[in-house]
């Protein structure tokens, strides 16, 4: 798969999200974009949904057929110009008309568009991930991942979460 049109900004504004982690001024918001982003990301992984609309292309043969796992709403699947149908299932499934790309157009819309349980869990992993950045940059320098416990937050996601294949 490859990012072709990638998502306009994150679900939630840099100031709304500087607001709730109680950042002050003298962290760089670059920082706090990057946490944001990271967080979008894995609620999008987590979930199997991309939360803004974005789109990817699929290389595929003729017939195949593809479950779009990770790529869920999908809006519009079209290949070489022209709209290809897709189901209606979790996860939605496409069979591909001829060789080449299919251009899937995926995400729930804009930011007003994203389920408020999805903006809270960012925000809460937000918060994690800057309240805990020296340990996260300790962890990513011995090549472990320090992730936060599952704790209540996340079943804010559970209702989202696309079954796999």
């Amino acid at each position: 798969m490859r990012l072709i049109t990638p998502p306009q900004g994150e679900p939630i504004s840099l100031e709304a999200a500087r607001q709730w982690a109680r950042v002050d001024e003298a962290e760089p918001d670059e920082i706090v974009a990057l946490c944001l982003q990271a967080a979008r990301e894995k609620a999008e992984h987590t979930t199997g949904r991309r939360l803004l609309t974005q789109t990817w292309a699929i290389p595929m043969t003729a017939g195949q057929r593809v479950a779009l796992h990770g790529l869920m709403p999908v809006q519009e699947v079209r290949q070489g110009g022209a709209v290809v149908p897709h189901s209606a299932d979790l996860p939605a499934e496409v069979v591909a008309p001829s060789d080449g790309e299919l251009e899937v157009k995926c995400g729930f819309g804009g930011t007003d568009d994203v389920p408020s349980a999805i903006k809270m869990w960012i925000l809460q992993r937000l918060g994690y991930y800057l309240e805990n950045r020296q340990g996260l940059v300790a962890a990513a320098g011995v090549g472990t991942q320090l992730e936060p416990p599952r704790d209540f937050v996340d079943g804010l996601l559970d209702p989202f979460i696309v079954p796999r294949c």
